[in-house]
């Protein structure tokens, strides 16, 4: 009995071209279910943290909207949000570090 070698490409043709090319659909299509049950579950993610940031944002303002403990919301610059400084002033207190 003859032993057939497993390097050889006439094994593939056992199958047929039309295996081939359902086994590689196959494959397709769990890849694309696996990419996209990954996007769901990030966006569900940052959805449930947008919501969280935005419920402690909202623990931190007084009853008329303002920052509790400072009076007024600041913004990461030094400017408030409410009244952005001139943008002279801004350059002023820019030229003034230098």
């Amino acid at each position: 009995m003859d032993t057939p070698d497993p390097n050889m490409p006439e094994l593939f043709w056992g199958a047929g071209l039309i295996g081939l090319v359902i086994g590689l659909l196959i494959y397709l299509a769990v890849l694309g279910l696996m990419l996209w049950i990954g996007y769901l579950i990030i966006k569900a993610a940052v959805r449930n943290g947008l919501r969280e940031h935005t419920m402690w944002l909202e623990s931190r303002r007084g009853p008329r909207g303002e920052a509790s403990s400072h009076g007024r919301m600041m913004t990461a610059g030094w400017a408030p949000v409410s009244r952005p400084a001139p943008a002279r002033a801004r350059c002023a207190r820019v030229s003034r570090r230098s």
